[in-house]
C-alpha cells in the first residue's frame, strides 16, 4: 500500500505572506473555489434545485466574488507590495493578517492544497494569451455588443411609438365628430398594445444587458478558465 504524501501545512503561507505572490496566490485560491461551486451550480440547474442554487449564490458566490474584487483592487496591491511590515501601521498589519486567515479558510473549506493552487498558477501562467479565459471573455463582450444594439434598436421603436401616441392625443383633443374620435380611440389602443409588448421586451434586454455588464466586471467568471488553455475549451464546457 503507498503511503500518503503529507501535503505541507497551510501555515506555512507565512511564507508567502511575506511577498507578493501572496496576492496572486489568495485570488487563485478564491478563483478556484468559484469554479468549483460553478460547476455545481450548472449541474443543479440542469435539475432545477433552486433551493440549493439560492444557498450557493448567497453563502459562497456572493462573498466569494467580494473577496476576489476586493484582492484585486489596486489598495490590496499596494498592501502587499510593502515588503516590510515595520513600514505598515498596526490596523494595516491587522488586515494583512486577516486576509491570511480568510484564505486559509478557503482553502480548508474547499479542499485546497498550497500544491494544487500552485499548479494552477502555474498553468494560468503557461497559458498566458492562449488561456480560455479570453475566449470567454470576448464571448461576453461579442454578446453584449449585440445586446446593446437590440437595446437601442427597441429603445428607438419605444419612442417612435410614444411620439404617435402624443400626437394621435393631441388629435384627438382637437377632434369635435364622435367617428373621428372612436377612429383615433381604436388607434390609440392598438398602439398603446404594441408599446406594452414592447416595454415587456425592453424589460427582458435590459435584465440580459445588466447580467453581461455584471459578468464583465467582476471579472472571476471568466477568469476560472484561466488555467484551462483555448483549445481545450469545449471539452470542458460538454462534461
Amino acid at each position: 500500500m503507498k503511503k500518503k504524501v503529507k501535503q505541507p501545512p497551510i501555515s506555512s503561507l507565512n511564507l508567502l505572506l511575506e511577498s507578493e505572490s501572496f496576492l496572486e496566490f489568495s485570488k487563485e485560491v478564491v478563483l478556484q473555489s468559484l469554479k468549483t461551486i460553478n460547476d455545481k451550480l450548472t449541474k443543479l440547474e440542469l435539475v432545477g434545485d433552486m433551493v440549493e442554487i439560492e444557498f450557493l449564490n448567497k453563502e459562497f458566490v456572493q462573498k466569494y466574488e467580494k473577496l476576489y474584487t476586493i484582492l484585486d483592487c489596486s489598495q490590496t496591491k499596494e498592501l502587499f507590495t510593502i515588503k516590510n511590515d515595520d513600514n505598515l501601521s498596526t490596523e494595516l498589519k491587522v488586515k494583512k493578517e486577516n486576509f491570511m486567515n480568510i484564505i486559509e479558510n478557503i482553502m480548508k473549506k474547499n479542499g485546497h492544497t498550497q500544491d494544487s493552487i500552485l499548479i494552477a498558477l502555474e498553468k494560468r501562467k503557461k497559458n498566458g494569451n492562449e488561456a480560455a479565459s479570453i475566449v470567454v471573455k470576448n464571448l461576453y463582450e461579442y454578446e453584449l455588443k449585440e445586446i446593446n444594439k437590440k437595446y437601442t434598436k427597441i429603445l428607438s421603436l419605444s419612442n417612435s411609438l410614444l411620439n404617435k401616441l402624443d400626437k394621435l392625443n393631441a388629435e384627438l383633443s382637437n377632434s369635435i365628430q364622435q367617428i373621428d374620435q372612436e377612429k383615433i380611440i381604436e388607434q390609440i389602443f392598438l398602439l398603446q398594445q404594441k408599446h406594452k409588448v414592447i416595454e415587456n421586451e425592453i424589460f427582458k434586454v435590459k435584465n440580459i444587458k445588466q447580467k453581461l455588464e455584471d459578468t464583465l466586471n467582476l471579472k472571476w467568471r471568466y477568469e476560472i478558465y484561466g488555467t484551462l488553455h483555448k483549445n481545450n475549451l469545449r471539452e470542458s464546457i460538454q462534461k
